[in-house]
């Protein structure tokens, strides 16, 4: 396996440096859509996420799985509005705080297991969209853990620029 090196964690222009590897990875591979900047549906009148029980079929067996996510997500929300923000989001964003002028000033990425995967994705995520945020201020970004995550793992986070928020 073929390995490049990007920049360092502890490089103050870690974010700079790895929006600009994937723009160029995407440019010369040609394969996928670089937005130019990320369209925000604005929320005044928040539908809830799926939450609950779902079913799915695999080739062996039928499975039931809980849905979290749409909980936690709308929880969010009800506390951040009860503070009189605004909110938005859209299918990449799970929610964003907007100011007035309709920008964003903070991106939420929820995620319902304190695990390994979760940890590459939410700062995948963040760190993709954020670069696409077309706005002179750019936004602060925001993972939202169960409590379980461990002290290191936050610690990783804010070496980041990412600000951890956990919940019960």
């Amino acid at each position: 396996r073929e390995t490049v090196v990007i920049t360092s964690f502890k490089s103050g222009g870690f974010i700079k440096r790895l929006g600009f590897f994937v723009r160029e990875v995407a440019r010369i591979k040609g394969k996928i859509d670089v937005p130019q900047s990320e369209t925000i549906t604005i929320v005044n009148d928040y539908s809830p996420e799926h939450q609950g029980k779902k079913k799915y079929k695999t080739k062996e067996k039928q499975n039931e799985t809980t849905l979290d996510h749409g909980l936690i997500v709308d929880e969010l929300s009800k506390a951040i509005k009860l503070n009189g923000f605004k909110l938005g989001k859209n299918k990449n964003i799970d929610l964003c705080l907007l100011n007035s002028n309709d920008e964003i000033v903070t991106i939420y990425e929820v995620k319902t297991t304190s695990i390994l995967e979760n940890y590459y994705k939410a700062i995948g995520q963040l760190l993709y969209r954020h670069q696409y945020i077309n706005q002179k201020q750019k936004p602060k970004l925001v993972a939202v853990f169960p409590k379980t995550i461990d002290k290191n793992t936050v610690k990783l986070f804010e070496n980041l620029n990412i600000i951890c928020l956990t919940y019960e």
